[in-house]
């Protein structure tokens, strides 16, 4: 059988820089006559806006299915599961095929998650699968099974850089960390304008990005140029990102982010039977910018576990 003993843990930290205004919206807790409809997710101890975990990986997700053509319905039809919004139009869910990089990486429901090679990718090739194989023998007949196995990426919630925060509360005044920008929408005869406020994190604001992603036995005994390529997918999402845009309204202006300080460390599972007095690895020659690490992948010391027979 396939072993998913844990085997360590990268832990990825970053900045994430606005380059824009940045709105992720939240829920409104009330009626304030001059409020604001459109209020940005914040923190309900602080009021400090936040970057939830689930919108940047949920992004992250996104951008990298469509790069690697698990957009394509007609083409993938079994990648993607039918459901019906609350008016009946089709809806599509994230790529499920359990199979990609984008699967194994960002993680599956339980349902997805085994696949039979027989039943489900018969006459396909699946060599270049991510997920591990499976052999079992019944009535003397061999059966290939296809398992994804654990989520490996965990996206923390982020908050505001301690200096970003300085820096605002020095220019907006304690306890403010938003602008409000107003769009107008324009009746097309008339030209009367309806403006819409809207709250955003302004440009300039950083956040403390932390992301974890675990490495598996089954991860381990890969081949050795396939090993990385799974971290390499997650750093290939975020470039992605940065030419794209995070939150709401971005094809009008909001939601154009950059990673800076870039840094990594391994965990093996030494690390947490002793405290944390063992077994923490820094990942050295990392670049501070995701462009550079891409670049750089096969240069970087990534401190990657060995097998136990190497």
């Amino acid at each position: 059988m396939v072993d998913f003993s844990l085997q360590g843990r990268y832990i990825i930290n970053a900045k994430l820089v606005c380059e824009t205004g940045l709105h992720i919206g939240g829920a409104t807790t009330g009626f304030e006559i001059g409020g604001i409809d459109n209020p940005v997710v914040k923190d309900a101890l602080t009021e400090e806006p936040y970057i939830p975990g689930s919108s940047l990986k949920g992004k992250l997700r996104a951008l990298l299915e469509w790069s690697l053509g698990k957009n394509k319905f007609s083409k993938y039809p079994h990648h993607f599961a039918q459901g019906k919004k609350g008016s009946g139009q089709p809806t599509f869910s994230p790529c499920d095929c359990g199979q990609c990089v984008s699967c194994v990486l960002f993680g599956v429901t339980p349902d997805s998650s085994v696949r039979d090679k027989e039943n489900h990718f018969r006459g396909v090739d699946m060599e270049d699968s991510f997920a591990a194989k499976v052999v079992v023998e019944e009535d003397g007949k061999e059966r290939i099974f296809f398992y994804t196995g654990p989520t490996r990426l965990t996206v923390r919630d982020s908050f505001l850089d301690p200096e970003s925060k300085a820096e605002m509360e020095k220019l907006l005044g304690k306890g403010f960390y938003t602008e409000v920008k107003t769009e107008n929408a324009l009746d097309r005869v008339t030209a009367e304008a309806n403006p819409r406020p809207m709250e955003r994190v302004p440009k300039g604001a950083a956040f403390d990005i932390e992301m974890v992603l675990d490495v598996y036995r089954a991860d381990v005994n890969r081949a050795d140029d396939r090993k990385l390529l799974i971290l390499k997918a997650l750093f290939e999402a975020m470039h992605l990102l940065e030419d794209s845009a995070l939150g709401g309204t971005s094809s009008r202006g909001s939601g154009k982010v950059r990673f800076t300080d870039l840094s990594a460390k391994f965990r093996d599972v030494s690390y947490y039977s002793t405290g944390g007095k063992d077994g923490q690895k820094p990942v050295t020659g990392i670049p501070d910018n995701v462009a550079g690490a891409i670049e750089s992948f096969g240069d970087i010391e990534w401190n990657f576990p060995v097998p136990p027979d190497s």
